[in-house]
């Protein structure tokens, strides 16, 4: 993507689900925003496999922000178009102490 410098990174943030199971087993909550680097082709479709630009430091989360970049609905814009996407994780209230007792 980046041997292209034809191509300019559009910014864009979408949202994941922080999963329970970061939430069991007491993960950072605030160390949990990802970077993911996509190129789409001019029909909207991911042509390249997305890359991680900024890691989460966990790889569930990681996994995560890669699997929503990977199913983001991109529309067709008929260029080549390189995103930069914040995947921001948003945090269910179902994860209220579980995270602090470590379970």
């Amino acid at each position: 993507m980046a041997s292209n410098p034809e191509l300019l990174w559009e910014p864009k943030r979408i949202t994941a689900s922080y999963p329970d199971a970061a939430c069991r087993i007491g993960l950072d909550k605030n160390a949990t925003d990802a970077t993911v680097g996509v190129l789409v082709d001019p029909e909207g479709k991911i042509s390249s496999r997305p890359e991680t630009i900024e890691s989460t430091g966990y790889a569930l989360l990681n996994d995560i922000a890669m699997d929503a970049a990977s199913s983001y609905d991109f529309a067709a814009s008929g260029e080549y178009k390189a995103y930069l996407l914040e995947i921001k994780f948003s945090h269910s209230d179902s994860c209220a102490g579980t995270a602090a007792s470590g379970q």
